[in-house]
């Protein structure tokens, strides 16, 4: 991969960390009716698409796309969960999306005795076939 390539998918990343962190250290704060996160999405790709500063617009354009990325997650999340997701940490919350299951749950180990019963079957079907 070239050095280019990892740049630029580290600054996409590195937007959508960065509305990540405005949305949820600084939830208060808000630029109009835009929390932080969203003005840097629209500031980024406004200075990117409009081409100030040579170069720096395309890295902008890059930062600007990755927290809008972030940002349009975190209004689906809040569409699907019914608007219970406040912010980055309520989408632990989602159970499920109609119908579908929900995330598995951790299980208990399984005993010695319910161990050989699976290997048996196991070994039983492989002998079979």
């Amino acid at each position: 991969m070239r050095t280019g390539e990892i740049l630029n998918v580290g600054l996409q990343c590195g937007g959508g960390a960065a509305a990540a962190y405005l949305d949820t250290k600084m939830a208060d704060k808000k630029l109009g009716p835009l929390s932080l996160g969203a003005a840097l999405a629209i500031v980024g790709v406004g200075v990117g698409i409009a081409g100030i500063g040579g170069r720096m617009s395309g890295y902008a354009l890059k930062l600007g796309t990755g927290a809008a990325a972030f940002e349009v997650g975190k209004l689906v999340a809040n569409k699907v969960s019914g608007g219970a997701t406040a912010g980055v940490r309520g989408v632990r919350g989602i159970a499920g999306v109609r119908g579908a299951q929900a995330l598995p749950v951790a299980r208990r180990a399984l005993s010695p005795e319910e161990w050989d019963a699976v290997t048996q079957n196991l070994r039983a079907a492989n002998r079979a076939a």
